[in-house]
């Protein structure tokens, strides 16, 4: 699985653009983009160590 600097590269060559991060987040990290169309995606690579709240 690529990373998600490999992600935001793959996305600006599909015709794509990079709106934000990748930023770091409690449960990993995130990328927004938006494809070719305007429609906005999150991608995200989850972090291994994540302390993810139980109620």
């Amino acid at each position: 699985m690529p990373n998600l600097t490999q992600a935001a590269t793959a996305v600006e060559r599909g015709g794509g653009q990079v709106l934000d991060g990748p930023t770091d987040q409690p449960w990993g990290r995130e990328l927004l983009v938006a494809d070719p169309d305007g429609y906005r995606l999150v991608l995200w690579q989850g972090g291994l160590n994540a302390d993810w709240p139980t109620w």
